[in-house]
């Protein structure tokens, strides 16, 4: 992983380069209580199947790119 600083600069750089540019979005149908539930104890899960239905909204596929900073072992439960 690299260092927090030098993220938190490449992202400061990213955004500086989207500066009055347009951004893509796509907004899917809201996850209906029912299909959340049985994930209501199991946080990893929900952030698996949310991460999976958040990709599935790409009109090109998306390569999964793995987890993020926020699943380092100090977040870890």
């Amino acid at each position: 992983h690299l260092h927090y600083t030098l993220r938190v600069g490449l992202l400061i750089k990213e955004f500086g380069r989207r500066v009055n540019k347009p951004v893509e979005l796509v907004i899917g149908k809201p996850i209906p209580h029912e299909k959340l539930a049985p994930f209501g104890a199991d946080s990893r899960a929900m952030m698996d199947f949310l991460r999976k239905e958040t990709y599935a909204l790409s009109p090109v596929p998306v390569r999964d790119l793995g987890y993020g900073f926020e699943f380092e072992d100090r977040y870890k439960h």
